[in-house]
């Protein structure tokens, strides 16, 4: 069963990178998550989520989630990644690495992972309609490790799904617009801190 690499060498381009099971990340204990990335965008821990070092994880539930610490990141494409382990079926738009505007200093739209009905891979850009309600239809499986990610061009967004059973993807064809102003949520929309908070494990969130 695939399970969080604890170490690898980062991409170019990054605007985050949380990595609980690298030590230059989180030490094993305190509210500070530290962004690996260089854009020094450190993670809060809110509410005391659980750290468990094998693997390497931080436990979410609701009103427990973290949020980075800059709003002024700008994103013309990118590609969000997690590895997450839920713990049961979520409720409709659960954030995982999510952007909405007002929150943190956010200007921009409702951007970024979630998952959008009975666990299945989902996103939202700029809040548009035509994102957030495109169904993936890859469900990510209760208590077990999977790396899900959605990476965004101009005219599409392909959703991935990794996991013991394999890989697989979908695409949404849409146009993406270039958007400015974004503070991350981890494990969040905090738009809703309690019927869209991830309930379970998250390892990693990475965003490029």
């Amino acid at each position: 069963m695939p399970q969080p690499v604890p170490y690898q060498i980062l991409p170019s381009g990054m605007v985050l990178y949380l990595d609980a099971a690298d030590p230059a990340s989180y030490g094993g204990s305190g509210a500070n998550w530290t962004d690996l990335s260089t854009q020094s965008n450190n993670a809060t821990l809110v509410g005391s989520p659980t750290f468990t070092s094998s693997p390497a994880s931080f436990t979410f539930a609701s009103s427990v989630y973290a949020t980075t610490s800059k709003s002024n990141i700008a994103l013309s494409y990118a590609t969000f990644i997690a590895w997450v382990n839920p713990s049961q079926i979520q409720g409709g738009y659960t954030g995982i690495i999510f952007n909405r505007a007002g929150y943190g200093g956010s200007t921009a739209g409702a951007t970024g992972l979630d998952l959008y009905t009975s666990n299945s891979v989902g996103y939202h850009w700029n809040n548009n309609v035509s994102t957030f309600n495109w169904n993936s239809n890859l469900y990510v499986p209760n208590n077990a490790w999977s790396m899900i990610a959605v990476s965004i061009s101009t005219n599409s967004a392909t959703a991935y799904l990794c996991n013991a059973s394999g890989i697989a993807s979908a695409t949404n064809t849409y146009t993406h617009t270039y958007l400015f102003g974004f503070n991350f949520y981890i494990a969040v929309d905090p738009g809703d801190l309690v019927n869209r908070t991830f309930r379970g494990k998250i390892a990693k969130c990475m965003v490029r």
